[in-house]
């Protein structure tokens, strides 16, 4: 499980790790008569997800072969066959082993992500305080070609990339940072979880992205907005109680990092929160704002309306070719597939979501939060970059959603 949601670059392996336990995965599967699948695929939500996923994958072959580009890219053609076939179909195989092994309840397939997290925080913390084993990782394991494989660039490479993964910047560390709100939600061992396990898998997201704080920052506000909708003191009580450990836990990580001297690292952490919004920076008296750049330059449209509507075809992230460039994922599907595009991905991935919501029991309130944090996770951090694609963040999303449905899925039929 650890080689398959974080997909690392084995240099001796000829292909992704991901890719290779995905396929064995399936073969195993397959040759066991693939359990559960048609129950699975007669579901209302997948079925009509499926059918999306066919529009949207035909859209990128109409993209990709009758627009004006002189680059020919099959990118997102690729990128959206995985998204909508291959990554649920591996979900389904994933779900009936780790089930067939006895992870056949909420508690025990979340604590799955839990454990792999912890691992992955370890091996973090490991090549963080290690500059010897960080440069075997990333120039003797991992297959780190700069320009190539794009696990994380040069000028990135002295303040993060710690662990191992495939993906450094975005994805690895969201899942990291769910993972955190997953051992605040799931794991019981109140006083070690607080002092230990929380903060240690949310040190392994921030070293590597702050994008990772996002998970957790949703989910204290989703939980507080239910708290205070009920309005029960008990729950409310709680709420506080924890706001007020992990802020204490957030000062005491500063504390750890400053007493570690990880000066470059800490002020890389520090400096990106306060230049969200701007301000003077740690060690410096320099200004820079984020949400001024992001709307400066990365914040544009297609001319014309008809490519606004329905794109153009152009790839303008990570694209040599393209004079257009932006990180910000929904002006990177509105330039390709228009604005059709866009709510194309999104509403899929939202109508499975919802689907999925309409089979959790009321008694299972903490899973209900898990969904919603997830799917508003989603929203926000696409501005960051693409989200909507096969990585260790989705891996965990749909693996959650797939669960449900399968659960729902086999205890109605038990019951007929």
């Amino acid at each position: 499980m650890f080689l398959y949601i974080y997909n690392p670059m084995i240099r001796f392996l000829p292909f992704d790790s991901g890719v290779i336990i995905s396929f064995l995965i399936l073969l195993f599967y397959f040759f066991n008569g693939a359990p559960n699948l048609k129950r699975i695929l007669k579901n209302k939500y997948i079925f009509i997800y499926l059918i999306l996923g066919l529009i949207t994958f035909s859209y990128t072959l109409i993209l990709t072969f009758f627009s004006d580009n002189e680059h020919l890219s099959f990118r997102f053609p690729i990128m959206y066959f995985r998204f909508f076939f291959e990554l649920p179909l591996v979900t389904i195989a994933i779900l009936n082993l780790i089930i067939k092994f006895g992870y056949n309840t909420y508690g025990k397939v979340i604590h799955i992500f839990i454990n792999i997290a912890i691992v992955q925080s370890f091996i973090v913390i490991a090549t963080l305080l290690s500059p010897a084993l960080r440069d075997f990782v990333f120039f003797n394991l991992l297959k780190f070609r700069e320009g190539h494989d794009k696990i994380i660039s040069i000028g990135d490479f002295s303040l993060r990339g710690f662990g191992l993964s495939g993906d450094y910047l975005f994805a690895f560390p969201l899942f990291q940072g769910f993972a955190a709100v997953l051992v605040l939600f799931f794991f019981k061992n109140g006083w070690f979880k607080y002092i230990f396990v929380f903060p240690l898998v949310l040190i392994s997201s921030l070293v590597n992205a702050r994008v990772g704080v996002v998970p957790v920052l949703i989910f204290f506000s989703i939980i507080a907005l239910f708290y205070f909708i009920s309005m029960q003191k008990s729950k409310i009580k709680i709420l506080l109680k924890n706001t007020f450990f992990v802020l204490i836990l957030l000062i005491l990580i500063i504390q750890f990092v400053q007493i570690l001297e990880l000066n470059n690292t800490f002020s890389w952490i520090v400096n990106g929160f306060i230049n969200i919004f701007g301000g003077n920076t740690v060690g410096s008296s320099s200004s820079y704002n984020i949400i001024e750049k992001l709307l400066g330059e990365h914040l544009f449209f297609p001319n014309g309306c008809f490519d606004f509507v329905f794109g153009s075809g152009q790839v303008i992230f990570s694209n040599p070719f393209s004079y257009i460039k932006s990180d910000i994922g929904y002006i990177q599907f509105i330039f390709y597939g228009g604005l059709f595009f866009l709510i194309l991905i999104i509403f899929s991935f939202k109508f499975l979501a919802i689907g999925c919501l309409n089979y959790i029991k009321k008694e299972d309130f903490k899973i209900k939060i898990i969904v919603l944090a997830i799917m508003i996770t989603v929203l926000f951090v696409h501005f960051k970059g693409n989200i909507y694609n096969y990585n260790s963040f989705m891996k965990l999303s749909y693996i959650i959603i797939f669960f449900i449905i399968l659960k729902f899925q086999t205890s109605s039929y038990s019951s007929r």
